[in-house]
């Protein structure tokens, strides 16, 4: 689950259960990146962490803040 405001990623079973977080102190980039979406790989070993810049919101960083990607084995 990518729990924008927060800036983090719940990791959650099909059932709800917690499995982990991913947040800040697990990835530093979190400080400026903010998670927008994740999919998982189609063999269900990676998660895909799909961000945007914090900046990119501010019409000033058009065309010129870029998001960022990450592979978690899971």
């Amino acid at each position: 689950i990518a729990d924008t405001a927060n800036r983090r990623v719940v990791v959650a079973s099909p059932m709800g259960r917690i499995l982990g977080i991913i947040n800040q102190e697990t990835l530093r980039d979190f400080d400026t990146f903010y998670p927008m979406n994740v999919k998982i790989g189609p063999k269900g070993n990676h998660l895909y962490i799909v961000t945007s810049n914090r900046y990119s919101y501010d019409p000033s960083c058009e065309g010129k803040c870029k998001g960022k990607i990450w592979r978690v084995k899971i």
